[in-house]
């Protein structure tokens, strides 16, 4: 694999990208910041790591939509 390749849907994102380092198999949570909740999961296999997680928190996300609509409103 030699492209990263992401597919959004709202506030979530199907995300695959090269690893940094062959495995054979590894699993994990990502966060947005260390003392965050987890927002998603990876799995890493080979040289492949497939990860869906979001975007960002949910408020974060509420007020997003909000400005956006304010924005097509003008």
């Amino acid at each position: 694999m030699r492209r990263s390749w992401f597919v959004d849907v709202g506030r979530w994102t199907f995300g695959v990208w090269p690893a940094q380092e062959r495995a054979l198999l590894t699993a994990g949570f990502m966060r947005f910041r260390p003392e965050a909740w987890p927002c998603g999961m990876s799995v890493t296999c080979g040289r492949a790591t497939v990860a869906f997680f979001a975007l960002m928190p949910r408020g974060e996300w509420t007020d997003f939509k909000a400005r956006t609509a304010r924005r097509g409103e003008r």
